[in-house]
């Protein structure tokens, strides 16, 4: 499991913080929070979200790499600590350690953020609740557990369609040919 934050700036002279977690097995994004000022309480609180949604959706966690941001403080290594993961902090300036999560937010930015112009918290918050939906269901995650299944299951139908199609088509084909 990865945790970092990002930042967006609004159309107002505003900075927000968005902290979000990503399950490396599964490749499942849970945004965890959006704020103006990060402080170590609401940080703290965050992380037990996430631990509750991780529960929920039965995945379990066995290491937890974070950055080194002063703003995660010692609260939020205790709520990952008493779900029996171990937190691992990456180097100083070193952001291929957290590849992962690295990569998604490059993956945010190109599709989401750096398309529109962000008004304030709530317009970022609906924004990215939509992309973060759409990244752990309609997107295949190159091919790993449940979004490769949904993923699957539509493309078989649709690869059904295509040999119907394919098959009428050559048939017209022999038919003028012969």
């Amino acid at each position: 499991m990865a945790c970092d934050f990002f930042c967006v700036d609004t159309i107002s002279p505003r900075r927000l913080y968005v902290l979000f977690s990503i399950h490396h097995k599964t490749r499942r994004v849970f945004l965890a929070g959006i704020t103006t000022n990060p402080t170590w309480e609401w940080v703290t609180q965050c992380a037990r979200n996430v631990t509750e949604e991780l529960r929920s959706a039965g995945l379990s966690v066995k290491y937890l790499l974070g950055g080194r941001d002063a703003k995660s403080g010692p609260g939020f290594d205790v709520v990952w600590q008493g779900e029996g993961a171990s937190v691992v902090r990456s180097p100083v300036q070193a952001p291929n350690e957290n590849a992962v999560a690295e990569r998604w937010v490059r993956a945010e930015r190109s599709e989401c953020t750096d398309r529109l112009l962000v008004v304030n918290e709530r317009h970022l918050r609906r924004v990215l609740v939509r992309y973060v939906c759409h990244y752990n269901e309609h997107l295949p995650s190159r091919g790993v557990l449940g979004a490769w299944r949904c993923i699957h299951r539509g493309d078989r139908r649709r690869r059904h369609r295509r040999s119907q199609h394919r098959s009428s088509v050559s048939a017209g084909r022999r038919s003028s040919a012969g």
